[in-house]
């Protein structure tokens, strides 16, 4: 990320970050956000992914209290907002008061 201009999203953003796969069961993603918590910046989130495509976001609360054989796809929020990485962060800033 330090090639990515100043004052853009991408030079703000963490990838230390949990994330799944839709077709992953709730219990699976438990078990590997506890097995690997100490290497992300924060757990808020699950983000979802195709390879390297952001497709959805899994609260952690929704995580906990979802049944162990949920799957993903089906207690994910699917219309996620997002910006690229060389986006100002000023229209990011503007974007999320919008």
């Amino acid at each position: 990320m330090n090639q990515l201009k100043p004052e853009t999203a991408g030079r703000l953003a963490t990838t230390a970050v949990p994330n799944t796969t839709a077709n992953s069961s709730a219990a699976d993603t438990l078990a590997h956000v506890q097995a690997f918590s100490d290497t992300y910046e924060t757990i808020d989130y699950i983000y979802v992914l195709d390879n390297t495509r952001l497709v959805g976001v899994v609260s952690l609360h929704e995580l906990l209290i979802a049944k162990p054989n949920a799957v993903i796809a089906d207690i994910m929020i699917k219309n996620v907002a997002y910006v690229h990485q060389n986006t100002d962060q000023e229209n990011v800033a503007h974007l999320a008061l919008a």
